[in-house]
């Protein structure tokens, strides 16, 4: 039987074993290490998220009282806005009929007279503020020339002549009339583009 020599094999294979674990120690070095170095830079980003979110509750402590006091200046604004509608429209309709007072004054022509200006809300199914202009003329170019002079006022809409009659006045005869218009702007206007596609 011939003899074999197995002591070499075995060193060969606790050389194996040794490189083996050294590799898998140098393995678990490197692992440990990088989770070291990783934990290290997660814990530093803690910290600094930290010092910075401490600074901006210190600055949101700091601005607390101009916070509350801007939520309460929304909540006040809030509260006017349906005023200031108001208020804005009803100056808008002040200057509405400043103007057409202004119209009056410079445009009836000489040998017209207006015995009564008349305003209502409207009784169609646009609403509107409707417009009465009844008076009395000599004759009715004037009339005439007083339509067309309403028809430039920018605040009025849809002038008409409603009548022309004649009439006595003071033994004299004298022509009455009835000019009807709205008030530009208060016809509903959705409506109105409704009639006007038609």
């Amino acid at each position: 039987m011939p003899l074999i020599n197995l002591i070499h094999e075995q060193r060969m294979l606790v050389r194996q074993r040794e490189q083996q674990v050294r590799v898998l120690l140098l393995a678990s070095v490197g692992v440990a290490a990088i989770a070291f170095l990783a934990t290290g830079y997660f814990l530093f980003n803690i910290a600094r998220y930290e010092v910075m979110s401490a600074g901006l509750m210190a600055k949101k402590k700091k601005i607390q009282p101009l916070l509350k006091e801007l939520d309460q200046n929304k909540r006040d604004s809030q509260i006017m806005e349906p005023k200031l509608t108001t208020l804005t429209s009803a100056t808008k309709a002040t200057e509405q009929w400043y103007r057409i007072l202004d119209h009056l004054t410079v445009n009836v022509p000489k040998d017209v007279w207006l015995t009564n200006v008349r305003c209502a809300p409207g009784t169609d199914v646009d609403g509107g503020i409707s417009m009465s202009f009844q008076g009395y003329s000599l004759n009715h170019d004037k009339i005439g020339e007083f339509l067309l002079r309403l028809e430039t006022c920018a605040d009025l809409d849809s002038v008409t002549l409603r009548f022309s009659q004649e009439r006595p006045v003071d033994k004299e005869r004298a022509l009455e009339f009835e000019i009807d218009a709205y008030l530009a702007g208060s016809k509903n206007s959705k409506k109105v583009k409704e009639k006007e596609s038609a």
